[in-house]
């Protein structure tokens, strides 16, 4: 197959089109909230398998009750994503004082109090493949977590390798308690050999939006660019011709 790599607009562009470079065949939507960017998967990979958790039990049991995930042939699950199995504290926090709409984490956050605390479910994701049977091994991955994205990323194990493009919202100031900031999910990242497509930051420039792919599903001429270009731009388009 003769592909080419021709990106542009906003990183959750970029994802959909490094997803289809790469041929993804599962999607993993990890902190889906409302499950509306999970849509976007469904369509914009249409032969895809596509698995979605929230750990909110409350803004799953909304994507429950409105079944539109499910009538989209989309798996739904009430599990927090972690570095372990186990049973975890989640925090629900106060929307008028974080000015955003259903955030909540496995984090405690500086200086907010939590609305709620609740107990959730966590799954490593190597364990949940392993018990669930998913044995597909082209994985692109959506997390947006509030804090516990390395969490999220080491919990593939071994199964990183299977990994084709990681979109992933990070911080790059403290923010939560006992986390680790974009600098050092990126490191992980590069380690096991991923390179970064482009990033969008938001408004209060604290948080960003990143976009990864997997150097090993390039081919030689893209790898090549993409090694050698800098890319600045608040939407980290890659150089014009690839």
């Amino acid at each position: 197959m003769n592909r080419t790599l021709n990106f542009q607009y906003s990183t959750h562009t970029l994802f959909l089109k490094a997803a289809n470079y790469s041929s993804s065949n599962l999607v993993l939507d990890i902190g889906c909230l409302d499950g509306k960017d999970t849509l976007t998967f469904r369509d914009g990979l249409p032969g895809a398998r596509v698995l979605a958790f929230e750990a909110n039990p409350y803004n799953y049991q909304k994507i429950k009750d409105s079944g539109v995930l499910e009538s989209n042939h989309i798996e739904v699950f009430n599990f927090a994503v972690s570095d372990r199995t186990d049973f975890l504290k989640f925090y629900l926090y106060n929307t008028s004082d974080v000015q955003r709409d259903g955030i909540a984490s496995l984090k405690k956050r500086d200086g907010v109090e939590a609305q709620e605390e609740v107990e959730v479910q966590s799954v490593r994701i190597e364990d949940f493949l392993a018990k669930n049977e998913v044995s597909i091994s082209n994985i692109a991955v959506w997390i947006d977590v509030e804090g516990a994205a390395f969490e999220v990323i080491t919990s593939f194990g071994d199964r990183i390798n299977e990994v084709s493009v990681v979109h992933v919202e990070l911080e790059n100031e403290k923010l939560y308690q006992e986390y680790h900031l974009q600098q050092e999910v990126e490191a992980f990242l590069k380690k096991n050999k991923f390179i970064c497509l482009g990033k969008q930051m938001h408004k209060s420039r604290k948080v960003g939006d990143y976009v990864y792919i997997n150097s090993s599903i390039l081919n030689w001429f893209d790898l090549c660019c993409l090694r050698t270009v800098k890319v600045k731009s608040w939407l980290g388009i890659l150089a014009r011709g690839l």
